[in-house]
């Protein structure tokens, strides 16, 4: 009995020597974490749409749109102080509405959406193009387009080659009266615009099977997240571990699942007869593993994905946030996941640097009113 006891003992310490070992051999690059912030204006009219580094000045230009004022604002990274800032109009024949989705290319192709057209403009605030995306169909009580037809959704940054002028979008399916999201397994939910020939076309890429059950309901997770990568679409979503990689065309799919070994990894719908409790929809989303875009990051040629679980006292009050991320590399095989410090949360805002590593924006107490507080994220390669 002591000889099979003692074995026993032998065994797990093996096995657990093999394990830490293991671990120690994935682990391909020592991860930093660094706290700056950003004075802002101070007026307390700061309400940023996405954050984005200028694609050719890179550090010297960090770049956010105020839609409090209709703003573009500059920051310099290197300085840590606002640089500059310019106004465009609301109305007129230059206006773009208030935008709820921005894009910057360069200073002479600026994209806005608003309610129901993209513009595109320069920097000085002139509109050079103007397309019209929706409008109100009354007699099909639902919501009708003029090009092909799209709808934006405001959440979803969009996309643009700036080599084709093509632009990738988020399509939002049929709504019907009560506003909510109807999608089956024919619904295309990602579109493609040329702002050349102003043409839009769906592409064949459809919601996965696990939001097709019709006995659940979803509400805003039902929308895709995109990254851009050479000529691949890749697709995931928030209650989900699984991407989805599709050629430019999108007639080519893989599929991978990168489940998080810390968290649960696929979240269940509401019974589809509770999709009228946006309380009890919201809740069984937030309590859920929130999985965010993909990243990829040139530098380090790697892919970044954040994902958020949060716990929960008997009260159901949230008493804890932990993010994680996992690394990805160039042919979807992770080579490490870890948990990140407490001062980096809710990472809504994320800018791949050019160095390489990531801009991550902080909320929460740790802001400052009048700052804009972020985590640099440098890796440091310890293998190849």
């Amino acid at each position: 009995m002591q000889i099979k006891y003692a074995l026993f003992i032998l065994f797990i310490f093996y096995f657990s020597a093999c394990q830490s070992k293991r671990t120690a051999k994935e682990k391909v690059f020592d991860l930093s974490f660094e706290q700056k912030s950003i004075k802002l204006s101070g007026k307390g009219t700061e309400r940023y749409l996405q954050w984005q580094l200028h694609p050719q000045k890179g550090l010297k230009a960090l770049l956010a749109f105020n839609p409090m004022n209709n703003s573009l604002d500059f920051f310099d990274l290197e300085t840590g102080k606002f640089s500059a800032t310019y106004f465009f109009e609301e109305e007129g024949p230059n206006g773009i509405g208030v935008p709820s989705v921005f894009y910057f290319q360069d200073e002479e192709h600026l994209y806005f959406k608003e309610a129901r057209f993209l513009n595109m403009t320069n920097l000085e605030g002139r509109v050079k193009k103007r397309i019209r995306i929706w409008q109100q169909n009354a007699s099909a009580n639902s919501l009708a387009n003029d090009i092909n037809p799209i709808h934006i959704p405001s959440y979803f940054p969009f996309y643009i080659d700036s080599t084709t002028a093509e632009m990738y979008y988020a399509r939002t399916a049929y709504i019907d009266r009560q506003m909510f999201i109807n999608y089956d397994e024919n619904s295309k939910i990602i579109g493609k615009l040329n702002w050349n020939t102003e043409k839009a076309e769906d592409l064949p890429i459809y919601l996965p099977d696990f939001y097709l059950n019709k006995e659940e309901y979803f509400g805003i997770a039902y929308n895709p997240q995109l990254c851009l990568w050479a000529d691949k679409l890749i697709i995931n979503y928030q209650t989900s571990s699984k991407i989805f990689v599709y050629n430019s065309s999108g007639k080519e799919k893989r599929v991978y699942d990168f489940p998080s070994s810390y968290t649960s990894n696929q979240l269940k719908g509401v019974p589809i007869s509770a999709r009228e409790d946006f309380t009890k929809v919201y809740e069984n989303l937030s309590k859920g593993t929130r999985f965010y875009p993909l990243q990829y990051d040139t530098k380090n040629a790697v892919f970044y994905r954040f994902h958020e679980a949060k716990s929960y006292n008997d009260k159901g009050e949230i008493i804890k946030r932990d993010i994680y991320l996992m690394i990805m590399n160039e042919n979807f095989e992770v080579i490490q996941e870890e948990k990140m410090p407490e001062t980096v949360n809710a990472p809504s805002t994320v800018v791949v640097l050019p160095e390489g590593g990531l801009l991550v924006g902080v909320a929460g107490n740790q802001v400052r009113e009048d700052h804009f507080t972020y985590n640099v994220i440098k890796l440091k390669r310890l293998k190849n």
